[in-house]
């Protein structure tokens, strides 16, 4: 897989929330609302959920459980998008129909199902993924395992990964696994160091392996993510694999 150069990548979240109160419990709506770019192409996603005791309910349009939920967000330091979901696929090219996602927290275990129908088609995409957080384990102070799969009854995509904390700095393994395209997996590492409470700087590298044919160039990348502490948060990274194959990512959200 090749991109033109200076190909962009965009990601806008929006998220307004508020507590009331059913019968002797407390209980916390929100609308999420969403927008991608990628090139030319834009996709657009709107959910109303609630927060509930054992974690989450969204439904309308949300985002795939692939990519949001329980497992972190593709590597933070690069804009190569070879872990976007199917779901954020068909997003993009206009054929995502409405569906639900559901995320259950139980102490340091979290899973989540995600379900949307396809515009135009019989097939839909069904989504599930999770992750266990174990914190103090020497040397590390945290350690996250986190995987998931995706299908729409014709391709499929699996994501394994851990992530690994110890004071300012956290390392990230990804490899993904998708059935489209001849078959292909994507091995990608990340490290990042946390200057301040606000600026996290990182550096990211990937390689792809084609199950047919020749595999991809060795992709590296730098990126920054930036909490201003007010509800902003913004983060991008630029990767490439040469003068002429490189991409730009950046993502932009709000919390309030």
């Amino acid at each position: 897989m090749s991109r033109d150069a200076a190909l962009e990548i965009t990601q806008k979240d929006a998220r307004a929330q508020g507590t009331f109160r059913f019968g002797g419990a407390a209980l916390t709506g929100r609308i999420e609302i969403g927008v991608t770019n990628s090139g030319a192409r834009e996709a657009t996603y709107a959910s109303a959920g609630l927060a509930l005791p054992f974690g989450s309910i969204d439904v309308g349009r949300p985002r795939s459980i692939m990519d949001i939920g329980p497992m972190p967000a593709r590597s933070r330091f690069a804009a190569e998008d070879a872990l976007r979901p199917l779901a954020a696929e068909a997003a993009l090219d206009h054929t995502l129909g409405g569906g639900v996602r559901i995320i259950g927290d139980h102490g340091g275990f979290q899973i989540g199902s995600s379900f949307h129908t396809l515009d135009g088609r019989d097939d839909d995409i069904v989504g599930i993924a999770g992750r266990f957080d174990l914190e103090d384990m020497q040397p590390a102070d945290r350690i996250v395992v986190y995987g998931g799969l995706e299908s729409d009854g014709r391709d499929e995509r699996f994501r394994l990964g851990t992530e690994v904390s110890r004071g300012p700095t956290v390392a990230t393994l990804d490899v993904v696994r998708a059935s489209d395209d001849g078959g292909y997996s994507v091995g990608q590492i990340s490290l990042g160091l946390a200057v301040n409470e606000a600026l996290t700087l990182g550096v990211s590298g990937s390689q792809r392996f084609e199950r047919v044919g020749e595999n991809g160039d060795p992709r590296f990348g730098i990126g920054a993510e930036i909490d201003t502490g007010s509800g902003l948060f913004v983060s991008g990274g630029l990767d490439g694999a040469s003068r002429d194959d490189y991409a730009v990512d950046l993502s932009v959200g709000f919390q309030f």
